[in-house]
């Protein structure tokens, strides 16, 4: 289910600080039974009937309090949970009855999470933006292109890299590439750049492709994009032909 915080409603209600006045009723009611505790007068019966209600009163607005932060920490957990899943469809179950210290900071995460909610929409939107105009320049753009993806080690040829070398497959495994003899100084560049210096290189290379043993030789660019941990998500292969 989804809580969320209510836009259209402008009236706040009236702040109650019933958590602080309770917390400051129970200390001092502790401290005057104490005090009266201490005092001279044990054997009056009327200062005992009153330190007894004033320690029944201590003792439930004690127990009240531990209820209360009980149920927030709970919520409180089970809300962090769910955007630490990157979840922002859930919120805190707002406590009924007077807005208090505790309902307030539940209203505010709420309108924190609500805020998560459509900063997260919005970078979803534009990451596909993003992505299909990339795919689009990708397959469009007369410059041969590899992309390479260490994790899934695979190599996926643009349109114009298949028609140098007159293939119609666009995705080849990385054991395939090895496998290849003549890829030996192609795989010795890849992984130079890729897995050992990860900056940009470049060189003349053999390139052949398992797929009807298409071999040329060919001047390469390799490009690794790292992420923010220095480790390379993709790398860029710019491919032409060598003169």
């Amino acid at each position: 289910m989804t809580y969320k915080s209510s836009p259209n409603k402008r009236v706040a209600p009236a702040n109650v600080h019933t958590v602080t006045i309770l917390w400051a009723g129970l200390f001092l009611l502790i401290a005057l039974g104490y005090a009266l505790a201490l005092g001279a007068y044990r054997s009056n019966p009327y200062l005992f009937y009153c330190l007894l209600v004033a320690g029944i009163l201590a003792c439930g607005i004690a127990a009240y309090l531990t209820v209360k932060a009980l149920l927030f920490r709970r919520k409180l957990l089970a809300c962090i949970r769910h955007l630490l899943a990157n979840e922002y469809q859930t919120g805190m179950r707002v406590a009924r009855g007077p807005c208090d210290e505790i309902v307030r900071f539940e209203k505010r995460i709420n309108s924190m999470v609500d805020q998560l909610r459509v900063y997260n929409s919005l970078q979803i939107e534009r990451i596909s933006a993003l992505n299909k105009s990339i795919d689009i320049v990708y397959r469009n753009i007369a410059e041969g292109i590899i992309i390479a993806y260490p994790d899934k080690r695979e190599f996926r040829l643009n349109p114009a890299v298949q028609r140098m070398f007159q293939v119609e497959q666009e995705v080849i495994t990385f054991d395939a590439i090895e496998k290849q003899p003549g890829n030996r100084r192609f795989v010795a560049l890849f992984k130079e750049a890729v897995e050992m210096r990860k900056v940009i290189t470049e060189g003349i290379v053999t390139l052949e492709l398992p797929i009807r043993q298409s071999s040329l030789n060919v001047m390469v660019e390799i490009i690794p994009v790292k992420d923010k941990g220095e480790s390379v998500a993709l790398a860029i292969i710019f491919v032409n032909k060598a003169e």
